[in-house]
């Protein structure tokens, strides 16, 4: 049996390697990102994972072709609509190449000491940025062909335009400096040891060993975790300067400002930002209050820390799916049939789990290092809310739009499977239902909390290592998270901050809206549900059109948090404690057993019994 390393920790190690957002799975099919009609009917292919071929595509054989269509959009005399079927033709081959670059990344993840799946993953991946931002340059230059207009209306006009000031050869070198930080931060979270006494420790070491008394134990990693993050804050001190410089060059703000463009949000970071207060105000009083309360729920289901695993849990949550729905059962057996997968526990694995899509073939896959605990049910489902989401849409926008949407895929389907917790957690149903509530107020805290520490640290000038511990410390704080076990150094261990910035206020944004879901379903199952299927299938990209078009609130409007909150959660009904924007609740308010009555006791507490 493997140690725990750290209980409190463990809603933090699940949320942060949820689904890592890597460009490839992010953006799937482009066709919808930049308004175009897509040209063919993609369908699901009955093809194992283990058969699907691979092909190093020929980048500079494609960055040829797209100078050449360049060159003759901006010339009068070729004709416009066989220059829009070449336009056609290179998205396709694009496609393939970024399905390359997916298959690339994924087998690098099953065995990260191989290094040729390393590099041809970071050669096509970096170079698929430059590749798509030619060819959006490319069709620009044809929409303002007269014989097209019917293609490029104002709308598609405005998002290539757009899409064509995020990017610039003039940051070509900075990207790849950036690559090669991102990758040595990867390389660390597998291969990074301290060497005590002549004995050489790496994480998996420590995790695994038993024999030594905890005291003894607990130094040692206390020991590694200073020196992994003293090593992993140079890296990141790196990143910033590069990431401000791109920034710069591109003619942002800031570097938030960017990365918000890059994700296509409606939102800015001045939005978050009020949202963000909403939340330290409201939101982070409950979640202390969930912590202390689940306390020994959590406790109860990490006792039990090899109780799930994979082949059995499978069967659980395919029982779980079609209670839900039974058209869930389409994409899980799609899954389970073709092998696209891998939920196997292995050293060599990157640590975490993710899902991408093989645009080619139709087919999303599916990644996770098992390791038989109670997290594992839960991370399986959010995981499959991804692969479900691309499967339902696959033929239109597979992708679904913004990081946004993509987390209420798998946060939705997350709290949705409460009212089914039985079937998979049995006798540990109560405490794993509590437990996963208070996590989803996780979600909606610490993607705030993060998304402040990001916002932060791309304007402040003259930073050091201690200067953002202690602008970590000072939020972690405000937000309540050192309730869970974070402490001013625990930023260092979040890829996401290095691999993926700007990402973490999505995993906010979308809980809310989850939660709204999981508020639904007390009132009614089948309603709610049915909301969530019509968001897997939306057809628009955008959030709140989407949102809207499903029954769902805006998450940013006045007065959300609060509503959603208070009906899951049961605030008391006491006149002087109505919610309203800019109401101020202490940590000791919420705390009061006057005021909140045991609000996650299990017989207290709404679970969703229907």
């Amino acid at each position: 049996m493997k140690r725990t390393i750290c209980l409190l920790l463990a809603p933090l190690l699940l949320l942060t390697t949820a689904c890592a957002p890597y460009w490839d799975a992010a953006i799937g099919n482009t066709y919808a990102y930049l308004g175009l009609d897509i040209p063919k009917d993609t369908a699901h292919s009955e093809i194992l994972f283990s058969k699907i071929p691979f092909g190093m595509p020929d980048t500079d054989a494609l960055a040829e072709r797209i100078e050449a269509l360049h060159r003759s959009a901006e010339s009068a005399g070729e004709d416009a609509l066989s220059l829009q079927a070449e336009l056609e033709s290179l998205y396709d081959s694009l496609e393939e190449a970024e399905t390359m670059a997916s298959l690339a990344y994924v087998h690098h993840c099953l065995d990260t000491e191989n290094p040729v799946w390393r590099e041809r993953s970071e050669k096509l991946n970096g170079a698929l940025d430059g590749l798509y931002d030619a060819l959006n340059k490319a069709a620009l230059s044809l929409s303002a062909r007269p014989e097209l207009k019917s293609i490029y209306d104002e709308k598609t006009v405005a998002r290539l335009r757009a899409a064509s000031g995020l990017y610039d050869p003039s940051i070509h070198a900075l990207l790849d400096e950036e690559r090669e930080q991102m990758d040595a931060y990867d390389r660390m979270q597998t291969e990074f040891t301290i060497t005590v006494d002549g004995q050489s420790w790496s994480l998996s070491d420590l995790t695994a060993d038993e024999s030594l008394p905890f005291v003894q134990w607990y130094a040692l990693y206390k020991t590694y975790v200073a020196a992994f993050s003293q090593k992993a804050a140079e890296l990141y001190l790196s990143l910033i300067g590069i990431r401000k410089e791109i920034a710069a060059e591109l003619g942002f703000s800031d570097y938030s400002a960017y990365r918000y463009a890059m994700y296509g949000r409606e939102y800015t970071p001045q939005d978050a930002e009020l949202l963000s207060a909403d939340v330290a105000e409201i939101a982070a009083p409950l979640y202390c209050s969930a912590v202390a309360e689940t306390a020994k729920d959590r406790e109860a289901l990490l006792a039990a820390s090899d109780a799930y695993p994979q082949v059995q849990t499978f069967d659980r949550v395919r029982a779980l799916l079609g209670e839900l729905d039974p058209s869930f059962l389409e994409p899980w057996d799609y899954l389970v049939r073709n092998e696209l997968y891998d939920c196997s526990a292995g050293e060599k694995k990157l640590p975490g789990s993710f899902t991408t899509y093989f645009a080619t073939y139709g087919a999303p896959y599916l990644y996770l290092n098992w390791d038989d605990s109670y997290a594992m049910p839960t991370t399986l489902l959010h995981e499959f809310g991804h692969f479900a989401g691309y499967y339902f849409r696959t033929g239109r926008d597979a992708s679904g739009g913004s990081l946004d949407l993509a987390e209420i895929d798998s946060q939705g389907l997350e709290l949705l499977a409460i009212s089914r917790y039985k079937t998979v957690f049995g006798n540990r149903a109560d405490e794993a239902k509590a437990v996963q509530l208070c996590n989803a107020l996780y979600a909606v805290v610490s993607g705030c909390a993060l998304d402040a520490f990001e916002r932060f640290v791309y304007s402040a000038d003259d930073l050091t290592a201690d200067r953002l511990h202690a602008a970590f410390d000072s939020i972690v704080k405000e937000y309540g998270l050192d309730h869970a076990g974070f402490s001013a150094q625990t930023w260092t261990q979040i890829p996401h901050l290095f691999r993926s910035p700007g990402y973490y206020i999505s995993y906010a944004v979308s809980a809310i809206v989850a939660l709204e879901l999981y508020a639904k379903s007390l009132q009614s199952e089948r309603r709610a549900v049915s909301a969530y299927r019509k968001l897997l299938n939306r057809k628009d990209i955008v959030l709140i059109a989407v949102l809207r078009d499903c029954g769902l609130t805006d998450p940013f409007a006045d007065g959300t948090i609060q509503s959603t909150l208070k009906e899951i959660y049961q605030f008391p009904a006491k006149k002087e404690w109505h919610y309203e924007k800019g109401n101020r609740f202490s940590y000791s308010a919420f705390a009061s057993a006057a005021v909140f009555p045991n609000c996650f006791g299990r017989r207290r507490i709404r679970l969703c019994t229907i």
